[in-house]
């Protein structure tokens, strides 16, 4: 299935936003900043349908499909025409990315009945990440069990690009004002042992939806700030 896409960009590249930057700098195999979001479904995934919903996604989410590269003075986005293979869970989420192998960003990781995406935050947010999963599985499903016509929210493959997807809103609300500097306590250390590499220690927990709601309320903060 081939879609026709509007408002598509004129140049190859993306600057790097002003959040952005720090992460080409700092990410190692020893701290990747690398989330993760997942999807569960009832069945099983279907590999083939997947792969052809990725295709079709991934042409709309242009700005996702990009290549790291180092220029003379700084490091910059470049769109690039392969499309993303599926990856295979292995015993760690979250591991590494080569960002800058000529690697996407992220990574699709269906395993039995879930849909895992994992990214760096070099290229997106938590909210940035979810829009484009939930995108690959309305695809997927529309592939797979469809074809359906109501999509509610999620951003359908043939569905105009709107220029405010990859715009750096920092250039519109950063404000340069001159102030003195901040005088922070030193940070405390931690001093147990570090978890030798590649290993990570994932935790886990479940708790019921309306004793965490009533707790939230008691402190008079919405659900993610009280979990923050």
């Amino acid at each position: 299935m081939k879609y026709k896409l509007d408002n598509l960009p004129h140049n190859q590249w993306f600057k790097m936003d002003n959040a952005a930057k720090i992460y080409p700098c700092i990410t190692s195999v020893k701290d990747p900043n690398i989330f993760r979001v997942s999807v569960t479904l009832k069945y099983p995934i279907k590999l083939d349908a997947l792969k052809a919903a990725v295709t079709n996604v991934i042409r709309r989410f242009f700005y996702f499909r990009v290549y790291l590269k180092k220029g003379f003075f700084w490091n910059y986005f470049e769109i690039t025409d392969d499309i993303p293979k599926l990856s295979c869970e292995t015993k760690y989420p979250c591991r590494n990315i080569p960002i800058r192998k000529n690697r996407f960003l992220f990574r699709i990781i269906p395993f039995q009945n879930r849909i895992a995406l994992e990214s760096t935050h070099a290229l997106t947010d938590g909210f940035g990440v979810l829009t484009f999963l939930k995108s690959i599985v309305g695809e997927y499903l529309n592939i797979a069990y469809g074809p359906f016509e109501d999509f509610g929210d999620l951003i359908r493959p043939d569905q105009p690009v709107n220029p405010e997807e990859y715009k750096d809103k920092f250039e519109d609300f950063y404000k340069i004002t001159t102030r003195k500097p901040v005088f922070y306590s030193r940070a405390y250390h931690l001093k147990e042992k570090i978890i030798q590499r590649p290993a990570y220690i994932v935790v886990r927990g479940e708790i019921p939806l309306d004793r965490i709601l009533e707790k939230s309320k008691e402190y008079k903060v919405s659900l993610n700030d009280f979990l923050v």
